[in-house]
């Protein structure tokens, strides 16, 4: 509320809010914490030629409620849909519409008498957002709850052997390289392509060896072959997989065979 004035000289202004509450102010805000009717009470005191003068006006005010929003929205990882669910008392007040701003440049508006609502929403990439929810009422009152809303980011699998090839039986060394632009991964876990699995819970461990067993023997020829996968888990408990197709080839070792001719001599 405001007043101009346009007496001679001001000498004192008081303002009675209704609710118990009070400012000499002369262009005062005020925040009203209950919901009702509020008479504003404005007494000005002035002075005209030496003359001490008071005038006052009331007026009623109407404080509708206000919704008081609030959100549940569980952190996510990359590449997940990001489910939202507003959790909202409606505080006595008619919820007209909803909107969802997610913080990355897009939003999206409900019509809705709803007190609660659920939305699904897809990240661009990993990221910190400012997720914002707003209700507003039938009678324009609005309340907003935001929430710093992470998607974390997946590891990049990379990884190498130090031979692709066997000969028989025999170990082959294996170093994850990986990155993740924030965290760390927690977490390794390898399988080998030939029914043997490891999981590795140190983190400061890259690198596992493992035996290939195949011993058969036959052709030069024969050959099998090993598709190696590895899925690493961060700290976020994101996870990620990546496979590379027939990485070993390990060949049968020849089987050697001779013949003596003849095979018996006589020595004169």
């Amino acid at each position: 509320s405001s007043i101009v004035d346009e007496t001679a000289t001001i000498l004192s202004r008081y303002w009675d809010f209704g609710d118990g509450i009070t400012s000499t102010l002369e262009n005062p805000s005020h925040i009203y914490e209950n919901t009702g009717i509020f008479t504003v009470t404005y007494v000005l005191n002035f002075d005209v030629n030496g003359t001490t003068l008071i005038d006052s006006m009331q007026k009623d005010i109407t404080i509708y409620p206000t919704p008081i929003v609030a959100m549940l929205a569980e952190n996510i990882c990359d590449q997940e849909q990001a489910f939202l669910v507003s959790n909202t008392a409606a505080n006595n007040s008619i919820i007209d519409s909803w909107t969802w701003t997610f913080g990355d440049g897009t939003d999206t508006t409900i019509i809705s008498h709803e007190v609660n609502n659920t939305i699904y929403h897809r990240y661009p990439q990993a990221g910190a957002y400012d997720l914002e929810l707003m209700a507003v009422t039938d009678l324009g009152c609005r309340d907003t709850a935001s929430k710093n809303f992470m998607v974390n980011p997946l590891p990049q699998i990379s990884f190498v052997a130090d031979t692709n090839v066997l000969c028989g039986t025999g170990s082959i060394l294996f170093t994850d390289s990986s990155q993740i632009t924030s965290g760390s991964i927690v977490e390794r876990h390898w399988d080998f392509g030939d029914g043997n699995m490891t999981t590795l819970s140190d983190p400061l461990i890259d690198s596992v060896s493992h035996e290939y067993a195949f011993a058969s023997t036959g052709s030069a020829s024969a050959a099998e072959y090993f598709t190696v996968t590895l899925s690493n888990t961060s700290d976020s408990n994101c996870v990620a997989t990546d496979s590379v197709v027939e990485m070993i080839s390990q060949y049968s070792l020849p089987i050697p065979m001779f013949t003596v001719e003849p095979d018996s001599t006589a020595i004169t």
